[in-house]
């Protein structure tokens, strides 16, 4: 009879960071500022940068708001810095090897004066441009308290 051999299997050296966030799960409405916490570790104790970032377009490209935050903490995002419309918040932590990521619900911000302007094209009417064309544009506001200059 052989003799029983036990084996200790460290961690994958791939594993992903854990990551727990407070983000919206369901579509909220946000004004003024929220507070975004997390917390994060890594199962082999690697140091983790934490990435924070904002998206007007539903996650084809991501604004970053931070960089580098501490592992476990919290981010005032001030909403009345953007112009009122849905965005995404995604948190990254990142050990180097592997990231892992959390992606909130669509937020919607809805700030008082923020309203984007609207910028519409009246000339040339042509479908397809070449050359020189001269622009003929219209721009209105529909925030009451606010003008375009």
């Amino acid at each position: 009879m052989l003799p029983a051999i036990s084996l200790l299997v460290p961690p994958l050296p791939f594993q992903e960071p854990k990551l727990q966030v407070q983000l919206p799960q369901t579509p909220v409405t946000w004004t003024q500022s929220h507070e975004i916490t997390w917390e994060t570790d890594d199962p082999l104790g690697r140091t983790l940068s934490i990435q924070i970032y904002l998206s007007d377009n539903g996650g084809l490209s991501w604004e970053t708001l931070s960089r580098d935050a501490a592992a476990a903490g919290s981010y005032s995002l001030d909403t009345t810095k953007f112009a009122n419309g849905l965005y995404l918040v995604k948190i990254t932590a990142d050990n180097k090897q592997v990231s892992t990521s959390r992606i909130s619900a669509p937020i919607y911000i809805n700030n008082p004066g923020n309203n984007r302007p609207i910028v519409s094209l009246l000339m040339p009417y042509d479908s397809v441009w070449s050359g020189t064309k001269t622009l003929r544009l219209i721009t209105a506001h529909n925030d009451k308290d606010t003008t375009l200059a």
